[in-house]
């Protein structure tokens, strides 16, 4: 396995090499089994189904096609090459990238809470940040600013906890840009 770190932590990209592709076919092929199973579980917990519905979804050749299966290791290696984006950064949806590096036991943002995630993608995102040093600055210097549908957001209640957050999000970040070579 090869990690390319990159500036931003969220990008981070992973190349599978060798065995670990095949063994990630695999954990693609439990997967699929596992939701099976659970999808039959629950069948027979709701009395509207009937046994030849808990059977048919007890059918292991459903849905393990050498095409899905393909098409299912395809999107999950295309996640290992995108940016975090989902619980992790406080997106409402599940992130690809984190359900997949969980398969393969790996961890490109470890300790690293969901909303200094969100700080950390909302740095790399300002216009003028072009850097890693530049957004950890933004990061520990970080004020709040309403505008829009945000206007009317009182900052003498919640400015102090995302300034905070942002300055957690900062410290992490050097953290992480000391333990990378990004100096």
């Amino acid at each position: 396995m090869i990690i390319h770190y990159e500036p931003n932590p969220l990008k981070t990209r992973i190349e599978l090499v060798g065995l670990e592709t095949e063994l990630l076919r695999l954990k693609i092929k439990i997967e699929f089994l596992e939701n099976r199973m659970f999808d039959a579980w629950h069948k027979i917990r709701k009395e509207h189904y009937t046994m030849e519905h808990i059977i048919d979804s007890l059918d292991i050749d459903k849905g393990l096609s050498d095409e899905n299966i393909n098409a299912t290791m395809q999107l999950y290696l295309n996640g290992l090459n995108e940016a975090h984006d989902g619980d992790c950064t406080c997106q409402p949806c599940s992130c690809l990238k984190c359900h997949v590096e969980e398969m393969i036991d790996v961890n490109t943002i470890d300790d690293l809470d969901k909303y200094s995630a969100s700080h950390i993608r909302a740095a790399f995102a300002a216009a003028d940040v072009k850097t890693i040093h530049v957004a950890i600055e933004w990061l520990m210097n970080y004020e709040p600013l309403m505008h829009g549908t945000w206007s009317g957001i009182d900052l003498t209640k919640y400015g102090p906890r995302w300034k905070l957050q942002a300055r957690t999000a900062g410290k992490w970040l050097t953290k992480y840009r000391d333990e990378h070579g990004f100096c």
